[in-house]
This record gives structure tokens, C-alpha cells and sequence, in this order.
């Protein structure tokens, strides 16, 4: 049976298909409370810090998820959408 090259996948390149489906999903339930910017800064540093765990598959999801919300909880208080405008 022979393997073609581009039907194997790596874990890394695995991750990167769960990071992509993983952040649409965040976006799509935060975006009306976190800025599309900050949930992608977040999904970023869980990527980080998932693979310093040496178990990124396993911990990236969750840690990923368990971010955003931490930054969803501390902006609402605050009155924050993301079509919040600056005071000139």
C-alpha cells in the first residue's frame, strides 16, 4: 500500500486545522463582547503555551476557549462592544 504525502498529516498540521476551527467558532459566540483582534491574540498565546506543556493537541482547546472567556468576564463589566468608539 503505497502513502501519498499530502493525505498524511502531522500533528502540527492537525493543530493548525483545530486552531482554525476552533477560532472561527470563538469569534462567531464572542464577537458581539470581544474584538475579533483580542480572541485572535488569545487563541494565539493558548497555542503557545500549549505547546510548552508538551501535550498541545490535549491542551489547546481548552486552554484556548478558557482564555477568551477570562477576557469576555473582564470586559463586560466594563460596557465594552466592539463597535465601542473612542472619545476624540
Amino acid at each position: 500500500m503505497k502513502t501519498t504525502r499530502t493525505s498524511a498529516q502531522t500533528p502540527s498540521s492537525r493543530l493548525n486545522l483545530v486552531k482554525k476551527s476552533l477560532r472561527q467558532r470563538l469569534v462567531e459566540e464572542f464577537q458581539h463582547v470581544v474584538p475579533t483582534s483580542v480572541i485572535r491574540r488569545a487563541v494565539d498565546d493558548a497555542e503557545e503555551l500549549a505547546h510548552e506543556s508538551g501535550f498541545p493537541a490535549l491542551v489547546f482547546p481548552v486552554l484556548a476557549e478558557e482564555k477568551v472567556r477570562l477576557v469576555s468576564a473582564a470586559i463586560v463589566p466594563f460596557g465594552f462592544t466592539p463597535d465601542h468608539q473612542r472619545a476624540a
